[in-house]
């Protein structure tokens, strides 16, 4: 029976399902219901029982699929509805029996997966796309500093700072009330400004606090831009490097689900950016000689030499090879070459495993930068040296 787990997928859990092996296989499911309407459960149920029979198709007769697909059915199905967020990732070894699952609330592609190893390009598309987030909605009244983690931002961390002034009163001298002369009026506008510029100023120091605290990687600031560029301006230069964006948006009052929703949207874009930016610097880089190469055997080669500071492959890119005598692994040999060789029908997860054996960063591609890489194979490396 599904019991209580941890809200996040941790770096540790990807490691440790970097060592599933299984003889007999394991079962790799993601779900993905967009919508959590009335017949969100029914839609649940409808893509698992539909997934694992389409999946049971491919590998007709396999008892040790049959009984794998039976117990998930019968978890997933019965899976507490208080404990659904948008996604669930789920892995069933069929040789010990062990199971792992995370439900999260970031989107996925449904893929029902059936190999000898965990199937996680998913699990590490979103780690990659989903780093721990600060977030700082800005005011002239108040501050509100949170923390996003793979899609959700926890209520009980909100910080709400208040951006008091001395000026409690607007000036009553000089005219009647409510009838301020301009340059009065002006005068106490300015030493506002100027106090709430001082405010903000501390805002960035705390936020340095928060950010060591919950161990920021990125950060999004919201607000007006009177009120972004005096906290940017006055963040450390090693915060300032981590901001991705700023939202010109009034978000103060706004729902958790409602930052939620448009920070997710905002760091998926400029990760699809920056992405674009690596894959042109990757492709100069080998076309100059330097530090990089492009393709499946360059880039294995040089994994297998722990060589690669940065593996990037296309998400949709499914490689079949072979795996010589001494654990080497090959692409595109002659029937001559592949003689006494075993078949490897997943190039890239054991691109992936080298990868994390060697401390490698892992970025999966997709959209624009997809594309470039594709027409070079669609796979490619920067180099440590």
């Amino acid at each position: 029976m599904v019991k209580e787990k941890e809200l996040f997928l941790s770096i540790d859990d990807l490691k440790d399902l970097l060592k599933w092996k299984s003889d007999k296989g394991i079962l790799s499911i993601y779900v993905d219901v967009k919508d959590r309407g009335k017949t969100a459960h029914q839609r649940w149920k409808t893509i698992i029982k539909s997934g694992l029979n389409k999946l049971m198709n491919n590998y007709p007769d396999n008892e040790h699929l049959e009984r794998a697909a039976e117990k998930a059915h019968n978890e997933l199905v019965n899976f507490p509805q208080e404990m659904k967020k948008r996604s669930l990732i789920y892995f069933y070894d069929a040789d010990s029996g062990k199971t792992f699952w995370r439900s999260i609330q970031l989107p996925m592609e449904n893929d029902f997966v059936w190999m000898n190893t965990a199937f996680l390009r998913p699990v590490i598309a979103m780690t990659d796309e989903a780093p721990i987030m600060g977030i700082a909605v800005l005011s002239q009244e108040l501050t509100r500093v949170m923390t996003w983690r793979q899609g959700l931002i926890d209520e009980k961390e909100e910080v709400q700072i208040e951006i008091k002034t001395d000026l409690v009163n607007e000036p009553t001298s000089g005219a009647g009330v409510g009838q301020l002369s301009g340059s009065t009026m002006d005068r106490f506008k300015h030493k506002v400004e100027v106090q709430v510029n001082k405010k903000l100023a501390n805002v960035a120091l705390e936020m340095a606090k928060f950010a060591k605290m919950h161990n920021w990687e990125n950060i999004i600031l919201t607000g007006s831009p009177k009120f972004t560029d005096v906290v940017e301006e006055h963040l450390s230069n090693s915060l300032k490097n981590m901001v991705v964006g700023i939202l010109d948006k009034n978000y103060i009052n706004a729902s958790i689900s409602k930052i939620e929703e448009n920070t997710t949207e905002l760091l998926h874009n400029w990760k699809r950016n920056l992405e674009a930016r690596q894959v042109d610097d990757l492709l100069n880089t080998a076309a100059a000689r330097g530090r990089a190469y492009i393709g499946v055997q360059n880039s294995i080669d040089a994994l297998q030499q722990a060589r690669v500071g940065h593996l990037f492959f296309n998400t949709d890119l499914h490689i079949g090879g072979h795996k010589d005598t001494d654990g080497s692994y090959y692409v595109d040999l002659s029937d001559e070459e592949i003689e006494g060789m075993e078949v490897e029908p997943h190039i890239i997860e054991r691109m992936i495993e080298l990868a994390f054996e060697t401390n490698a960063k892992v970025t999966p591609l997709e959209d624009k930068a997809a594309d470039k890489l594709k027409e070079k194979g669609g796979v490619g490396v920067v180099l440590r040296y």
